[in-house]
């Protein structure tokens, strides 16, 4: 559920319920409040705004070092104080974007930088009769641990001790298309099976081959649409193949490139200086307009910093607005500035605001008792020894704290360089709050697949879309994923001197215990034989409704006693050995005799299976069907199939052909490798793997 239209009745109901007046609605940032206020017509706060302001203070983030002037100096935004009504509601929307992750940017920290904590805090719940209504979405990736989050109930009570409960709304009948297709990943998730997603294509969802991906993107820049990538160096290159490929305009910043911004900053409208400075928030696109040659500093930096003066258009608005863009975060294939950068960007802004001491002494710039004492001191310490600069840590600050209200200082335009990337692909995690009508979803990710991050981060992506997705690299996820088919030529069997083979290396002890208690199963080294007997034996004979009543174990013998479905009754018996080899079944009585001549005959055919029931797990019950499907368009089926740890033994027949195979799989639901054992032609085995292999692609 998220903050739209059916908000409306919810929080009307609310309200009237808790007799209340007061419904505060927040979003986690600026921006998506303003898209939930366009959907909705609601009025939506962004968190930041709301509970954090006032005089910002600044420390030494090496808290436990001596503070140096080279150190980084972080600029905290105070949590403010509610003066909301005491029994006021909040109700936060997009609330799987809210957490306990630990957040701050260069040289800013909202708070604690623990939105959650700060978000409690402020609402003071212990302390009165406000309640707090989180809405979101848990399937979607969330910032830092999902454990850390605001919708896990037990993280609340154990870490807040806030008693609260927990609803899983419903999922809504009339969906898109997409929106249906998402689900998938969703269901999986539940379910807790990692094991299967395959998407039905159509033309809202539909896969892009790589040769079609230029046309594609070419066409598509200039429209509402978007590439997503895993990481933020892939959507680096994707970025810089458009500047090469499509628009062929280099890697630099040219005009009407797309451009998008990586964190807050303030800047003078240069066509009203009698307005408030624009604030321009993270995740922001525009358009460049112009930029200038690059500007570098590298004056007793630990690394050079690279800036260019900059005039863009921003999209929501179209406010032409200009900055210095910080070039060294454009260039980094992370998204991120080295600890070099950011040092070296501390020292570059203290160099800025010691340049102006003389206009704070001069009266050019305002200066309050605080400051004017700490230049005087400074001035008076270093008269007789300039070298030692003594108290420039404390006065540093206190410049850069007046500056920070100082347009049209140097100080104030590098401190506001703006850390912008090319916008047109972006990372899942990085268009978490945007819509498009369509998308270009890069699904490879380099890393593993079949886990629970990798199905949010593809539900995540896909209802990024509204009206068309295009999966780039896609491949199906199914239960023969990881399936590695042995193509090793198996032993040629052109008769049938056995009736069954056993497998002497597996251990049936625990996973059949129920079957050996229940026919008393002798305890000795031939037991595991003696259980995969019975299960092939049960194979042949309930396709036909016949059951197994009472089994006998002479030494080096079984002996079987079957009934009919009409009261039909007749023992059989199969002699074996230590090799786990079983001879050809012999009637001993019947009656009536007819039933048991149809009986030898059914265990000695090659018959197919029809029901998988009898499969020992949901999730090799279902590929077993799914398979059966693909065999039976070649009138191909299961003989049998014996079931052991991490492997079942399968026979495969056509009428006339027949295979045996060993076919593995791993704990976590998935085929692993197949491997032959025996088959009356090649050319069998052949057609055999040409299935399998299609069930891997599909």
């Amino acid at each position: 559920m998220s903050g739209k239209t059916h908000l409306i009745p919810f929080i009307q109901e609310i309200a009237f319920n808790n007799q209340v007046t007061e419904v505060k609605l927040f979003a986690s940032s600026s921006r998506i409040a303003n898209n939930l206020l366009k959907s909705s017509n609601l009025e939506f706060e962004s968190i930041y705004s709301y509970i954090y302001g006032g005089n910002s203070t600044s420390i030494n983030e090496k808290e436990n070092e001596e503070e140096n002037e080279n150190s980084l100096n972080l600029e905290i935004v105070p949590l403010l104080k509610s003066d909301d009504t005491e029994e006021a509601i909040f109700i936060v929307d997009e609330a799987h974007l809210i957490s306990d992750n630990y957040h701050q940017s260069v040289d800013l920290r909202f708070g604690s930088g623990k939105l959650l904590n700060d978000f409690l805090e402020f609402t003071d719940l212990k302390n009165t009769k406000r309640k707090v209504i989180f809405i979101g979405d848990s399937f979607q990736l969330s910032l830092g641990k999902k454990e850390e989050a605001s919708l896990n109930p037990e993280y609340l009570s154990e870490e807040y001790g806030f008693k609260n409960n927990a609803f899983q709304l419903i999922d809504k009948e009339n969906k898109s298309i997409i929106v249906s297709e998402a689900l998938k990943a969703v269901n999986c998730i539940r379910q807790q099976s990692f094991n299967n997603l395959a998407f039905n294509f159509s033309e809202n969802i539909r896969t892009l081959a790589k040769e079609d991906l230029k046309f594609e993107i070419k066409n598509s820049l200039n429209t509402n649409s978007h590439i997503l990538c895993y990481s933020n160096s892939d959507a680096q290159k994707v970025n810089y193949w458009i500047k090469n490929s499509i628009l062929k305009n280099g890697n630099e910043l040219t005009n009407d490139d797309l451009i998008i911004f990586g964190n807050n900053i303030r800047v003078e409208d240069e066509n009203d200086p009698f307005a408030e400075p624009k604030k321009i928030y993270n995740g922001q696109f525009g358009t460049i307009l112009s930029v200038s040659d690059l500007i570098k500093k590298d004056e007793k930096l630990l690394t050079p910093l690279y800036f260019r003066q900059t005039k863009i258009q921003l999209k929501e608005t179209n406010h032409i607005l200009s900055f210095l863009s910080f070039e060294n975060f454009r260039l980094s294939d992370k998204g991120e500035l080295s600890k070099e950068e950011i040092i070296s960007l501390n020292i570059l802004l203290n160099q800025l605001a010691e340049k102006e001491i003389s206009n704070f002494k001069s009266g050019k710039y305002h200066a309050d008792e605080e400051l004017k004492s700490l230049l005087d001191k400074y001035e008076k310490d270093n008269k007789d020894e300039p070298k030692k600069r003594k108290g420039i840590t404390k006065l540093q600050k206190a410049l850069q704290k007046h500056l920070r209200s100082v347009p049209s200082s140097e100080y104030y335009k590098f401190k506001n360089s703006a850390q912008i990337r090319f916008g047109w692909a972006l990372t899942v995690h990085k268009s978490m709050s945007y819509k498009w009508n369509e998308i270009y979803f890069n699904v490879e990710t380099g890393g593993g697949k079949t886990n629970e991050t990798y199905f949010k981060w593809i539900y995540t992506g896909l209802i990024r879309a509204t009206q068309k997705v295009s999966l780039i690299n896609y491949e199906p996820i199914s239960p023969f994923f990881k399936l590695t088919i042995n193509p090793s030529v198996p032993k040629i069997d052109k008769g049938k001197e056995l009736f069954y083979v056993a497998d002497k290396t597996a251990d049936l002890s625990t996973s059949n215990k129920t079957i050996s208690e229940k026919f008393n199963f002798p305890d000795t080294e031939n037991q595991s034989s003696l259980l995969q007997l019975f299960q092939f034996v049960e194979n042949k004979i309930a396709q036909n409704g016949l059951s197994i009543n009472l089994i006998n174990h002479p030494n080096y013998q079984e002996l079987y006693e079957i009934s009919g479905s009409s009261g039909e009754n007749a023992t059989f018996s199969v002699y074996y050995n230590n090799k786990g080899q079983f001879k050809m079944p012999n009637l001993m009585k019947s009656t009536p005799k007819e039933f048991g001549e149809e009986l030898i005959n059914l265990l000695k055919s090659e018959n197919q299976i029809s029901d998988f029931t009898f499969i020992q797990s949901n999730w090799r019950k279902s590929a077993y069907e799914q398979i059966n499907q693909k065999l039976k368009s070649k009138e191909i089926g299961f003989s049998y199939i014996i079931q052991v740890p991490y492997k079942d033994t399968i026979q495969l027949n056509n009428g006339k052909e027949a295979l045996v195979a060993d076919l593995y799989y791993d704990g976590d639901g998935f085929f692993t490798s197949m491997i032959a054992t025996s088959c009356t032609t090649i050319e069998f085995w052949d057609e055999i793997q040409i299935i399998f292999n299609q069930m891997k692609e599909n």
